[in-house]
């Protein structure tokens, strides 16, 4: 084995209070008492380190030179390093693989996931784990997947064994899945060999929110994924932490991220959906997503109107404040709710609003089509008079949203009563009445108008019999 040849005299330094034995970082190392040196006031580990970890498996430092500082006892501190590859001795379904390089400013240590929490991982939080942080230039495959980080790029790395999970950050880091409908950019990567990870929820308002129940998976990321699949008319992008489901079998057998049998995350989310009445894409923002392969997506998250476009109807959020979206896309079936106050030009809003897409395949006559709507809900402010309004939109952008409302007048012992129905549409205002006048008892119909008056009221007009024409105001 090679060993550090110093210039410098060595020093008289206190014994190491065990021959092969030294704890560093609150983790207990075994060495060869061969490979252990001082060297100018410092001890000089060099060699191949074991690091034993529960479940009887172990984590190889080979090729390592630390440089150490006794802190006391058989109690040490790293002050610089390096290692040449890490290894293990996982068999089986439990083969993770190595990582290869040469890793510098390195530190080591053995703590409960609890106290690991700057790590920004997937971890339990009663689990020992054994962590390490490089600054390095690495290369390697764990889980079959091949990972790469270029120079002067850091390594943060969790281990537990008895799972086996492990947990990479590293800029840089970029796992081969070439030709898989999943993407991945710059990441953090973790892998538990059964998919021991877990999920929630931070957001579950709509329809979503069925869907968006604990996961469980085997590959955490940090970074940018891209997900779409042939034949479902949903593309996302999401930049943060993830986490993957994974098939370890088929991934055994070669089959790279075409493993990957669901996905699940709490982070920010570029959305396309493509339906026949309208071609959407939003940024979501702090989104919770659940996809499965195959199965479903559904997405719950925040929006601000300005990263939100609707094609020919992108008209009815220009303006407004921000909102939430709900969207599952289950088989051929979709829903997608938008949570917002909706523009209906001419000064008027829903609010409160509720803007829905709906797509589904359905047998009509024996044929199987496609239908496809946007409806909406909410109320419009007439002048101070708020009237609950639904309506619909198609795909060139046109649409029609309608209310009713009561009124009821006297004038000179003329009772003049009814309902109106406010209409608004891409073309502005309508109204028209069901009206009657009564007296003394006697209800007759009469013809009635409506209309808006400059302050926003409806106003609605009528001749009267023994009064004339007289109004009221909505």
């Amino acid at each position: 084995m090679n060993k550090l040849i110093a210039a410098a005299a060595l020093l008289s330094l206190p014994a190491l209070a065990h021959a092969d034995e030294l704890h560093l970082g609150g983790y207990t190392i075994d060495y060869d008492a061969a490979d252990l040196s001082q060297v100018d006031g410092h001890y000089v580990l060099d060699g191949d380190i074991d690091l034993p970890v529960a479940g009887g498996f172990t984590m190889t430092l080979a090729g390592a030179v630390l440089t150490l500082r006794s802190t006391g006892g058989n109690t040490y501190a790293l002050e610089e390093g390096y290692v040449e590859a890490l290894e293990t001795n996982f068999t089986g379904a439990n083969a993770l693989g190595q990582l290869t390089g040469r890793f510098q400013g390195f530190s080591v240590g053995y703590a409960l996931g609890s106290a690991l929490g700057y790590l920004e991982a997937p971890l339990t939080a009663n689990t020992h784990y054994l962590f390490l942080y490089l600054d390095t230039n690495v290369h390697g495959s764990w889980g079959g997947m091949d990972l790469e980080a270029g120079p002067g790029k850091a390594l943060t790395f969790a281990l537990d064994a008895t799972d086996p999970a492990i947990y990479v950050r590293a800029a840089g880091l970029w796992p081969d899945m070439a030709g898989s409908p999943v993407q991945l950019g710059e990441v953090a990567v973790g892998f538990s060999a059964h998919n021991n990870f877990s999920w929630n929820a931070t957001t579950t308002w709509g329809p979503a929110g069925p869907y968006l129940t604990t996961q469980h998976g085997g590959v955490y990321v940090g970074g940018e994924v891209t997900i779409s699949e042939p034949g479902v008319p949903v593309g996302i992008s999401l930049s943060g932490d993830i986490l993957l489901d994974m098939d370890y079998a088929a991934l055994a057998n070669g089959a790279g991220a075409g493993a990957i049998e669901g996905l699940a995350s709490n982070t920010d989310v570029d959305l396309t959906l493509n339906l026949e009445v309208a071609s959407i894409s939003i940024d979501l923002g702090q989104a919770s997503t659940v996809w499965r392969k195959g199965d479903y997506f559904a997405i719950s998250g925040e929006f601000d109107p300005a990263d939100v476009n609707l094609g020919n109807l992108s008209r009815m959020l220009d303006g407004l404040g921000s909102g939430r979206a709900s969207i599952v896309v289950d088989g051929k079936k979709i829903d997608a709710k938008f949570d917002a106050d909706i523009n209906l030009g001419d000064g008027f809003n829903l609010g409160n609003g509720l803007l829905t897409f709906a797509q589904n395949e359905v047998i009509v006559s024996g044929r199987r089509t496609t239908v496809s709507t946007a409806t909406m809900q909410g109320s419009v402010n007439f002048g101070g008079t708020h009237i609950q309004c639904t309506g619909s939109a198609d795909s060139q952008g046109n649409f029609s949203v309608s209310g009713e409302a009561g009124f009821s007048a006297k004038f000179s012992g003329v009772k003049f009563k009814g309902d109106i129905t406010a209409t608004i549409t891409q073309n502005g205002f309508s109204g028209k009445a069901k009206a009657q006048a009564c007296v003394a008892g006697h209800c007759d119909s009469v013809n009635a108008t409506v209309d808006i008056k400059d302050n926003g009221k409806i106003q609605v007009c009528a001749r009267l019999p023994q009064v004339g024409k007289k109004c009221d105001t909505i």
